[in-house]
């Protein structure tokens, strides 16, 4: 005679479920305030909010939790609430002072209770809610400064456009699209990397593979040297830029138009001095340009200005050298 399976543990939604068990799940705590005795009582989760031992508080206890910047506008917004001429729901972001030296932001939600008719009429309840929304307030204040950063460094970058369009049209005006299009695109590539980096600067070794890394036997023929550094967001455009002009010129007339040549980027810090070299060797002879043009002046004059820095170009027969020199805290983030 075979014997019935054995029954499975019930796993059903419990028919009801209270209203804590949804608070706590939501990481939400409740508060009561007596507006007769003028105290604040709250339950457990309300209390790891706040940061406190006390089951209940006084206005005045409470309000000496609150940060100082915004107790005042606290304080009005809360007798507010207790007007039964405006009945209203309540809700509020603030400081709290969580321990010695931390802060934290809450938000309240609450909802008064009236008794009586005319001027009989008086609040006999508040109940509420507490929320920790302090991640919620960082992450919109790292969402604001980021924008700000983007509108500054946007502006920038136009300002740069337009200063190369004029240059370069007042230089070479038979060649000017393609010139433009060519600056433009080093441009945008130091900018697709700022941005992936949230604007928190780029590493030399990237931008240098962002600049360079379209030419022929990238690996074999331009060689990579320095340690792990990251440029900040107002020195990497610039630096980024120079080397586009190194590399353009290297391709044109230097040591990457012929397949022999070859080129070397270094870079390192040392006693808080950045440096950073471009060397050219095995190419046709050189010799300095007859006519300096809008190339030159983002070499050099661009590049010094952006990191008030020193940077020395010399064509020597043998290939062209550049090397910037600058204080590092001027040139490298953070």
């Amino acid at each position: 005679m075979s014997s019935a399976p054995p029954s499975e543990p019930d796993q059903s939604t419990p028919s009801a479920i209270s209203p804590q068990h949804a608070l706590s799940t939501a990481r939400i705590g409740s508060w009561q305030y007596d507006p007769l005795r003028r105290v604040f009582s709250w339950d457990t989760r309300c209390k790891e909010i706040l940061g406190v031992s006390e089951n209940e508080a006084t206005v005045v206890e409470l309000m000496n939790w609150v940060h100082p910047d915004d107790a005042e506008r606290i304080e009005v917004a809360f007798d507010a609430l207790l007007d039964p001429a405006q009945p209203r729901r309540y809700g509020n972001e603030f400081r709290v002072r969580h321990g010695d030296d931390d802060v934290r932001w809450v938000q309240t939600l609450g909802l008064v209770y009236f008794e009586g008719e005319g001027d009989d009429r008086r609040a006999v309840s508040v109940v509420g809610t507490i929320a920790d929304v302090t991640k919620h307030k960082e992450r919109d204040e790292k969402l604001h400064l980021l924008m700000r950063e983007v509108n500054h460094r946007a502006k920038n970058i136009l300002s740069v456009v337009d200063a190369i369009a004029h240059r370069i049209v007042a230089s070479h005006p038979e060649d000017f699209v393609e010139q433009l299009s060519e600056r433009i695109q080093a441009l945008a590539a130091n900018q697709d990397l700022l941005i992936r980096n949230e604007w928190n600067g780029i590493e030399i070794v990237d931008l240098v593979h962002a600049q360079l890394g379209p030419y022929p036997d990238f690996g074999s023929r331009i060689a990579v040297h320095g340690p792990k550094l990251r440029l900040n967001p107002a020195s990497a455009p610039a630096i980024g830029l120079a080397l586009h002009e190194l590399a353009t010129n290297a391709a044109k007339y230097g040591a990457l138009s012929t397949d022999a040549g070859r080129v070397d980027v270094d870079w390192g810090v040392h006693d808080d001095t950045l440096t950073m070299d471009w060397t050219e060797r095995g190419g046709p002879p050189v010799s300095p340009p007859k006519r300096l043009g809008f190339g030159s002046t983002v070499i050099e004059a661009m590049t010094e200005r952006t990191v008030d820095g020193t940077v020395d170009l010399d064509y020597a027969p043998s290939g062209v050298t550049w090397r910037l020199t600058c204080p590092a805290v001027n040139a490298l983030a953070r």
